[in-house]
C-alpha cells in the first residue's frame, strides 16, 4: 500500500509539472502573438506610407516632382525593417528576480518587450520597462510578500480603444486585479462590430489565471460586458 501511495504521489508530481509546462507554453504563445500583432501594425503603417509616396510619384506632372516623390517613396521603403520575432532584453533573462508594482517574482518567459513573471504562485504579465532587477530569491524562501496596487479597480472600460491598446490595458488590469486579490472583475468592451469583444475573449481564454468568464447580466451591460473570475 505504501509503495502504491508513493507511485501515485510520483504521478501527481509529474502531472503538476506537465500542467506547469503547458501553462508556460500558452503564456509564451500569447506573448509572441501580442508581439507579432504590434510589429504587423507597424509594418502596415510603414508600407502604407511607401505606397502613398509611390502614388504621388505616379501623379507627378514634371520630372522634378517625380524625382522628389520617388526619393520619398524609396526613403519610406528603406525604413521598413522586419525584426526578429522575439527579442530578449539585454539586462533581463529567464530566471531573473524582478520587482513589479511592489511585488517580487521570477521571470518565466520573455517575448518582445513583455515578460511573464511568477510571484507568490500567480503569473503576471508586464512590460520590460516596468520591471527592475531584484536580489535573487533564496530557494528556501518561496513565500513572497506582495503589496496591493493602490489604483486597482474591479471594473475596466475599453470603449473607444483599438484592439492592441485594449489588450495592453486588459493585461495590466488582470495583473493588478490578481495582485489586489480580487476573485471577480468586470470588463466593458461594448458590442459594436464584435471585434473588440472577440479579442478580449481570446485573451481571457489563454490567460492561465482566469478560471472562467461570461456575459454580464442585462442590467450590468449584457453582451457589452464580460465578468471574469480568478
Amino acid at each position: 500500500e505504501r509503495e502504491l501511495q508513493n507511485r501515485i504521489a510520483a504521478v501527481d508530481r509529474q502531472a503538476q509539472e506537465v500542467e506547469r509546462k503547458i501553462a508556460a507554453i500558452k503564456a509564451d504563445r500569447e506573448l509572441l502573438q501580442a508581439d507579432f500583432l504590434q510589429r504587423k501594425e507597424a509594418l502596415e503603417r510603414e508600407y502604407k506610407g511607401a505606397i502613398d509616396a509611390a502614388k504621388a510619384a505616379a501623379k507627378a506632372q514634371n520630372s522634378g516632382d517625380l524625382h522628389r516623390a520617388l526619393n520619398s517613396a524609396h526613403q519610406q521603403k528603406s525604413q521598413i525593417a522586419v525584426a526578429a520575432p522575439t527579442v530578449v532584453c539585454d539586462k533581463l533573462a529567464l530566471g531573473d528576480s524582478v520587482r513589479y508594482l511592489g511585488a517580487v517574482g521570477v521571470i518565466v518567459s520573455l517575448a518582445g518587450d513583455r515578460a511573464l513573471i511568477e510571484s507568490d504562485g500567480k503569473r503576471i504579465y508586464a512590460k520590460l520597462s516596468q520591471l527592475k532587477l531584484a536580489p535573487k530569491i533564496p530557494p528556501q524562501r518561496s513565500r513572497i510578500t506582495v503589496e496591493k496596487p493602490q489604483t486597482a479597480s474591479v471594473k475596466l472600460d475599453l470603449h473607444g480603444m483599438r484592439a492592441l491598446e485594449a489588450l495592453e490595458a486588459l493585461e495590466k488590469f488582470l495583473s493588478d486585479s490578481l495582485l489586489a486579490g480580487f476573485d471577480e472583475v468586470m470588463v466593458y468592451h461594448g458590442i459594436g462590430s464584435g471585434k473588440l469583444a472577440r479579442a478580449v475573449r481570446e485573451a481571457l481564454a489563454n490567460h492561465p489565471q482566469v478560471l472562467s468568464y461570461e456575459d454580464a447580466p442585462p442590467n450590468m451591460g449584457g453582451f457589452g460586458a464580460t465578468i471574469i473570475k480568478f
